[in-house]
């Protein structure tokens, strides 16, 4: 910290963090390198932070922050790796395979695994952040007006250079009967490493990505004193978030109104940042992120104020939290199968991987991953979560040092994160179910059992269920964000507190709300709350995974009247230097469980529907609780939940359950924390402490969420063991000075 001059000052912080560790990731009898994992990972932080505060006069005044963060993780085997094993091994075929450690070697019984093929990588972020905030004071008025500005870049990837992963099969050395069938007990996975005879192999050549985006936001806001007893506040803030473009470009996408030329011409391809006129990226830039913002406080009399107001508030949506990294075509994956059930290898370690199958990266291909799981990069993905928030609140002072806080506080959340469970692309509508029989929906396409359905293009080889996928061409399309997450919350919140006056600090709140969405849990990440939904095309409003509808907390520090200057005696000597001074602190909250998810982890629609969960039936008119005394629970033999409530839906049906159940809570939650301490001064700046802290003071057992999936049969509602940690006590001293 420094004071220029006596109206301008600047401070600078910097800070560094290095903190390195080694792995011993399943070592072979402690052997190491080069067959053993040595693994080392190296978290780094750098922090800088510059301020600096202008007062340019009595009524104007200017504070600017400027910032650089950078954090960065290195996760490499230095012991193993560009050691040319690939080379003295005789192993053929894998371009810059030297650079990486030693193979893979896997068993696919009896022996270890052994060997560590790739070289690690590198995943980092860097962040300048640049903000300026002024404030003019005009007659009534304080104006503050001022931006944010902000350059973010996530780099990520695996460092070149792998030996291979190479899969070793009992089979591959195993006798066969006439009819090619392997006989049972031939065959050792050893030996079929000793003889070269590989059953299945792979290897990667990786890309490293390196994204970047910028941000800016300008703001204002007004807050006029109308009269002595009223305040308005006035304000606008928008924010722009840009999209995100790769350093090389090595960016791509499933594109749907792309023809894709190896499905027939069918909408739904690859596409390719800067490439066949492309831009860099596939986010548009969304500016309707405009945040008015209105408040008010008004006094009545000398003990009640009354304050209201509503605003539009947007968070951020990440580039490094989820499916972040598109790179097909940049990266690739050769890989090799023994297609014959062992009686012929995938090849001979001798003669190396197959060269036919190796393709140098990149492969600007629009149907490089037909087939396969592709993942699109929403336009609107880069959309900001918005929130509209509006409170009331009336405070009401009761006398000199205690007061009263009622408030209604709530907010609307849309345009939300949410991740695959809400937006694939590629799931059929459950109305096939009705229209064709699950025979027919699992045969293949061109079989009797498909009963005449068609192709839906030249060399199409699935189900008729893939067939009737929007896009029958790949797997599953999950989206980067759907951004149509959204969420409503409602609260009355009260506040009791006693501010420090007669050796006693105290406060008091209860909560009773309501939050309910549709799944998408948090502005931030694309986490889902509840089991699986059924089906994308079918709603999943529920209360959220977080709603606890009552919360009451208990916050106090009260100086016990015993000793010199007390209530209870009130003298000196050893009793007073014995049980006098004595401080109490606690800290206690109870609050309702969170709701359970029911559902069934064995999904007779998965092959059909391509869903992501199964849910049952629900009897409305019985809430499905067994033994909710946490006192008196026994995890071997009692069920908290009963499977009773619930039945399987009929076939071609779907069940009427939410992802999270409207009645079923986990366990309440009770805590009470406590602290007693004494102060003992030494010197007029010296003070010496003796205290002693509780956690969990009752020693209550707050027990783990039961099993919820009907698929667990007699499991169903078992409870597994505690979650809270069990009562503990820490004495200590301490000095002050």
């Amino acid at each position: 910290d420094h004071n220029i001059l006596q109206n301008l000052r600047f401070s600078l912080t910097y800070n560094y963090t290095d903190r390195p560790r080694e792995l011993d990731c399943n070592n072979i009898g402690g052997s190491g390198a080069p067959i053993g994992h040595p693994r080392m990972q190296d978290i780094v932080t750098h922090t800088a932070h510059a301020q600096l505060t202008y007062v340019i006069s009595p009524s104007l005044f200017t504070h600017f922050v400027a910032s650089y963060d950078r954090w960065v993780l290195p996760d490499t085997f230095p012991a193993i790796v560009d050691k040319g094993w690939a080379s003295k091994l005789g192993i053929k075929n894998i371009p810059y395979a030297d650079l990486g450690g030693f193979p893979n070697i896997r068993f696919d019984q009896q022996y270890t695994n052994f060997g560590v093929n790739n070289t690690g990588g590198l995943q980092g972020t860097d962040r300048w952040q640049f903000l300026d905030d002024t404030t003019k004071i005009l007659g009534k008025h304080t104006i503050k007006a001022g931006f944010e500005y902000r350059w973010e870049r996530w780099f990520t990837g695996a460092f070149i250079g792998d030996a291979g992963v190479y899969n070793f099969r009992a089979a591959n050395t195993g006798a066969f009967d006439a009819s090619g069938n392997l006989i049972a007990g031939t065959g050792n996975p050893y030996a079929s490493f000793l003889t070269g005879q590989v059953g299945s192999s792979n290897f990667s050549i990786p890309a490293f990505s390196d994204y970047r985006r910028p941000y800016f936001s300008p703001w204002v806001n007004d807050d006029w004193k109308v009269t002595g007893n009223l305040t308005l506040s006035f304000g606008f803030r928008y924010d722009l978030q840009f999209p995100r473009t790769e350093r090389h470009n090595q960016f791509s996408s499933f594109e749907p109104n792309l023809p894709n030329p190896g499905a027939g011409g069918r909408l739904g391809a690859l596409a390719f940042a800067g490439q066949n006129g492309r831009g860099k990226t596939f986010e548009d830039l969304v500016a309707d992120t405009y945040g008015p913002r209105f408040g008010f406080a008004y006094r009545l009399g000398d003990k009640t104020v009354v304050r209201g107001g509503y605003g539009i508030y947007y968070s951020g949506v990440t580039m490094n939290g989820f499916n972040a990294n598109p790179n097909y075509g940049y990266s690739t994956n050769p890989s090799v199968t023994d297609l014959s059930n062992g009686r012929q290898a995938a090849f001979s370690l001798d003669n190396g991987f197959p060269s036919s199958l190796v393709t140098i990266p990149p492969q600007i291909n629009s149907t490089l991953e037909n087939g396969t799981n592709v993942q699109y990069m929403n336009p609107n993905s880069v959309k900001l979560p918005r929130y509209q928030n509006w409170t009331f609140s009336v405070q009401r002072q009761l006398t000199q040092s205690m007061m009263i806080d009622v408030a209604y506080v709530a907010n609307h959340g849309t345009r939300l994160i949410s991740g695959d469970q809400l937006n694939d692309l590629n799931q059929n509508n459950p109305g096939i179910l009705q229209l064709y029989p699950q025979s027919q929906l699992t045969a293949k396409v061109g079989t009797p059992a498909a009963n005449g359905f068609p192709s839906p293009y030249s060399g199409f080889t699935g189900t008729v269920a893939q067939a009737l996928r929007p896009y029958p061409q790949f797997q599953n399309i999950p989206q980067f964000n759907g951004a149509n997450g959204w969420s409503t919350y409602n609260s009355l919140q009260t506040t009791f507190r006693k501010n420090f006056s007669n050796g006693l600090q105290l406060n008091v709140g209860w909560v009773y709300s309501k939050l309910m969405n549709n799944g998408a849990e948090s502005g931030l990440t694309s986490g889902f709350g509840g089991a699986a939904p059924i089906s994308v095309y079918l709603p999943t409003k529920a209360v959220s995974i977080d709603n606890i509808p009552n919360v009451l907390t208990v916050t106090f520090v009260d100086q016990l009247p015993f000793g010199r200057g007390k209530m209870f005696m009130d003298r000196g000597g050893i009793l007073n230097a014995v049980l006098g001074g004595w401080t109490l602190a606690g800290s206690l909250r109870y609050e309702q469980g969170r709701p359970l998810g029911i559902y069934y982890s064995n999904n007779p629609y998965a092959p059909v529907l391509f869903n992501t969960g199964y849910l049952p039936d629900r009897d409305p008119n019985v809430s499905g609780y067994l033994n909710t005394n946490s006192g008196n629970f026994d995890i071997v033999n009692s069920r908290y939940i009963s499977s009773a409530v619930f039945t399987t839906p009929p076939p071609g049906s779907l069940g009427n359950e939410g992802r999270l159940d409207s009645v079923l809570r986990g366990w309440a939650n009770y805590n009470e924390n406590l602290s007693l301490y004494k102060d003992f001064r030494i010197k007029e700046y010296v003070t010496w402490r003796i205290g002693g802290n509780s956690s969990n003071l009752f020693n209550r057992h707050q027990w783990c969420d039961p099993d919820t999936n009907l698929s667990d049969g007699a499991n169903f509602g078992a409870v597994t063991g505690q979650c809270n940690l069990p009562r503990a006590f820490q004495l200590y001293m301490k000095v002050n000075f």
